[in-house]
């Protein structure tokens, strides 16, 4: 059964190829809030996109990345 959520796309940067597919799934479940915990419990760094088009990054990743013409907020 699909996940009600505000995100349409998680991308997670970590240790491991298997360890940021397992996190991008269970952030896209948990929101951001609690995903910034888990990332924060694993270092891994994040990149969210939600519903209404804002990014939100933990500040790894927001290092690494740069927005399109967009604004990118970041998590602490």
């Amino acid at each position: 059964m699909p996940v009600k959520s505000e995100l349409v796309s998680v991308t997670v940067v970590a240790d491991s190829g298997a360890l940021s597919d397992i996190l991008s799934t269970a952030l896209f479940a948990v929101g951001i809030e609690q995903g910034t915990v888990l990332c924060r419990e694993y270092g891994a760094q994040a990149l969210f996109v939600k519903k209404d088009g804002t990014l939100w990054a933990t500040d790894g990743f927001a290092s690494l990345f740069t927005a399109n013409g967009g604004e990118v907020h970041i998590l602490e």
